[in-house]
Order: structure tokens, then sequence, then C-alpha cells
């Protein structure tokens, strides 16, 4: 009821809502969609349903092309479905945000098409008919189509054109023999402030941004180090790719600190698995890594939920959250209460900010949790003194 009526305020102080017709590669998940173009995240309200037509049948019904899809508006390819479909042009009010800008939009909404499709319901899940001129020519728009984009397998390959976050990919180390979980993100406030204020500290040159909206960060399941940097990705071939990444890391037996455009080939042997390839200076190194797509995992909430919590070389610790936005933190610095605030970043990810007191000192603490699922993931954050960093933290959590 909440969001109806904050969704009415909204219309009611716009003077008219724009269409979002999707283009490119969309990932789609439930009732989120990601644009690899804008490189945004929509969510769709719940009542309604996405509706298309694979080209092979003609009957109609509630979409289930997850995953990747190329549209070209009103079609799109289908990863899942391995074949071409057909998605109506017109769902009225089929109300849709961009959760990166808070835009509100409407799916499909266009003004300028003539093509009219009745809104299939419950007892009735036939569509009116387009014309035969209409329809040649939506084939004739697929048969150009095709020559550009045919199917993923043939003019993609298994490289995909981009990471969607909420990506989480799994990573062994063949030179240190130790494995490590990558997560794709697109919140890069923690890696900006905290490298800036590295470079202030160190008085190191300012790290190179190389793509300030593309960010990942990386856990080593031992605990010891975690890196949180952001990188470019460009695709070379059907089953190759090449990325450069900068980052800031944070490791227990080498201090903190800075690296740059650290370059990688990616070699592809299927959808969900490659070959990391660094051109060290005395070797060749090959890390095969594992592609898990993205899930929503990440609680809209914590209130009410209790971790335990894992740290390099230290003892397990539980951190409980109360529905009133206070906590309670015990482990081996003794009995910590705070008062908290958490936000949803991603599909994996989410920002909690602490206000506590230790020692008589005021401080603020900025974790950033990545759920592998909905019980188990890592963080990694810093604790502030107004607005110097006092100190680094990264661990496991479970949640009980």
């Amino acid at each position: 009821m909440f969001k109806r009526f904050l969704l009415a305020l909204i219309f009611f102080t716009t003077s008219h809502l724009l269409a979002w017709q999707p283009t490119g590669w969309v990932y789609k998940m439930g009732d989120y969609m990601y644009a690899s173009e804008s490189e945004a995240w929509h969510w769709k309200m719940a009542d309604w349903s996405l509706w298309s037509r694979p080209l092979s049948v003609q009957t109609w019904g509630a979409s289930s092309a997850d995953g990747w899809s190329y549209y070209t508006w009103p079609f799109f390819w289908s990863h899942s479905l391995k074949e071409w479909c057909y998605t109506a042009s017109d769902y009225g009010d089929a109300y849709v945000v961009n959760l990166r800008s808070g835009e509100w939009t409407i799916f499909g909404k266009s003004a300028e098409e003539e093509t009219t499709v009745e809104k299939a319901t419950e007892d009735d899940t036939t569509v009116e008919d387009t014309t035969a001129e209409e329809a040649a020519e939506e084939y004739t728009t697929i048969e150009e189509t095709v020559e550009e984009v045919t199917t993923v397998e043939e003019t993609q390959g298994f490289a995909p054109s981009a990471f969607a976050p909420g990506t989480m990919i799994e990573v062994y180390d063949t030179l240190d023999d130790e494995n490590s979980v990558v997560f794709i993100s697109d919140y890069m406030a923690f890696f900006e402030y905290s490298a800036g204020q590295w470079n202030a500290l160190d008085g190191v040159p300012p790290v190179v941004y190389v793509s300030k909206d593309k960010a990942y960060f990386e856990y080593v399941d031992d605990l010891s180090w975690a890196d949180i940097g952001n990188y470019i990705y460009e695709k070379t071939g059907n089953d190759t790719a090449k990325s450069s990444v900068s980052y800031f890391y944070l490791d227990y037996l080498y201090g903190v600190g800075l690296e740059n455009e650290v370059k990688y080939d990616f070699v592809f042997s299927s959808k969900s698995n490659f070959t990391s390839i660094e051109y060290d200076e005395e070797k060749i190194i090959e890390d095969p890594c594992i592609i898990s797509e993205p899930q929503d995992v990440a609680p809209s909430s914590l209130n009410n939920l209790s971790a335990a919590i894992t740290t390099y070389g230290g003892g397990s610790s539980k951190i409980s959250y109360y529905s009133d936005g206070t906590g309670t933190y015990e482990g081996d610095i003794g009995t910590i209460n705070f008062d908290y605030t958490y936000k949803k970043t991603g599909p994996r990810e989410g920002l909690v900010t602490f206000d506590f007191t230790l020692d008589g000192e005021d401080l603020v603490a900025e974790f950033i949790c990545h759920f592998i699922n909905t019980s188990n993931g890592f963080f990694v954050g810093l604790i502030k003194d107004r607005d110097s960093i006092e100190d680094y933290g990264l661990g496991k959590f479970s949640i009980e």
C-alpha cells in the first residue's frame, strides 16, 4: 500500500513518464532486469507480468526467458529459450524504476507505435493479431537482425559482452594454491574513498580510475587479503576477452596499498568457465574460474537477524541487529552496542554503517557485505574517526 501511495505521489508531481524499451543485452532475474548498455538495474512493479510470444508458436504467455536476452525492440533473442521472441509493445501502466537514477518509466510504452496488442488477462491469454503487412515487416526486421546477431553460440560465443552486477566468480590461484571469490558490483564509493585516503596518507600517486562505474570485490578464502577495485572489460572474440584492473588491497601479511592497470586475458571454454591469464615478468599464470550468474540473495533489511563472524587469525564473534536500528557485537574485544543503517546496493550486496563508542572514542564503521547465498558471504570495510581512517577489516559471516 505504501509503495502504491508513493508511486501515485510521484506520478502526481510528474507531467509525464517516458518509455523504457530495452536494447542490446539485458539480464532478467525475477522482477529485476539489468541493461548492459546503461549498466543499470531496473525493477518492475509486481502487479504486471512481462508477456512474450516465441516466434515458433502463436501463444502468448508470461515470459519464461530468464537470464541473458538480446533486445532489438520489439523482438529479443532469448539465450535460455534459444529462439527469437516477440514482446508486446504496450503494457499500459507497466511501471519500471531505474534503480541507479531513481527514474520511473513505463515498460514498452511508445506513443509513436501504431501496432496494438490486447492485454492478456487470467481468463483470456490471446492477443490481437497484427496485420499481414505488419507481420511481414516484423519478420523482415528479424532477418536483418539475424545477419548481425544470429545466435549467442555463433556470434557471441561463450564470452559475455559484460559481467552484470551480482555476478560471482570463483578463482583458483595456481601460483599461490588458494581460492578466492570475486563479486561484480557497481558500488564504487568505498573504493574511491579508501583509495583517496591511502594516497593522502602514503603520498603515492593517485590511483587510475579506469572505469568508475565497474567495480569488483575479491576475497581470499582464508581471509588473509581482499581486493577492492575497478576494471575495464573488453570482449575480443567469440570466446576471448581482456581486462585491465586497478585495485586497493588489504593484506594482513603485506599491509595496504594500490595496484594500477594489471592486465589479464580471458579464454572461455563454456558459459560458466574461463581461464584468466596473467603475463608475469617471469612466467605465464593461468587460473581457472567459474562464473555464477546474479542471484537476488541480499536481504532488503537486517532487522532481527544475527550472524556468526569469522576473521583472519581471530576467534569467532557474533553480531545481532534489532528492529529499532540498534545492535550488539560480542567478540574478543568485548561487547559493543551500536546504532546502524543498512542499504541494499545490489543483488548480492548491502552496505552497513555503524555508529559506536570504543574506549571513549566515537567511531563510524562502513562495511560492505557480499552474499554467496541467503545465509553466507564475506564483508570488508573501514573504521573512521570523523574523516580519517582508523582501521580496515574483512571476514566471513553466516546468518543464524
